[in-house]
C-alpha cells in the first residue's frame, strides 16, 4: 500500500524535473557507493576534446556527496524545477528541456572562457 503511495506521488512530478532529479539523486548514490568516482563526472574541457563527451551532461547531475547539502540542492532543484515546469513551461515539456539546456550551454561555455584567461 506504502509502495503505491509513492510511486503515485513520483508519478506526479512533471517528466523533465522527475528525470533531472531521479538522474542527480542515481549519480550521487553512484558515487557514494564508489561505482563511479566524482572526478570522472566533472567538466574538463581538455578531457571532452579526447572523447570523453559525457563529462558536458554528467557535471549538471553531481551535486556533491550525500548529506545536508545534497538534501536541500535536492529539494531546491524539485521544487523550482516544478514550478518552472508546471508554470511557463505548462505542456510544453520541450520547450523546458531547451531553456535547461540553452543555461547549460552557456554555463560551460562561460566557464571555458574565464578559465582560459
Amino acid at each position: 500500500m506504502a509502495h503505491n503511495i509513492f510511486r503515485n506521488e513520483y508519478m506526479q512530478i512533471p517528466v523533465v524535473t522527475r528525470f533531472y532529479v531521479t538522474a542527480c539523486t542515481l549519480t550521487t548514490l553512484a558515487v557514494q557507493m564508489n561505482v563511479v568516482s566524482n572526478l570522472e563526472l566533472l567538466y574538463h574541457p581538455h578531457l571532452i576534446l579526447k572523447g570523453e563527451v559525457w563529462r558536458l551532461l554528467t557535471c549538471f547531475l553531481f551535486f556533491g556527496h550525500l548529506g545536508f547539502n545534497f538534501l536541500f540542492n535536492m529539494v531546491f532543484l524539485y521544487r523550482f524545477s516544478r514550478k518552472l515546469e508546471e508554470g511557463c513551461f505548462a505542456g510544453n515539456p520541450a520547450g523546458f528541456i531547451v531553456m535547461l539546456l540553452f543555461g547549460a550551454t552557456l554555463s560551460l561555455v562561460s566557464y571555458t572562457s574565464l578559465q582560459c584567461q
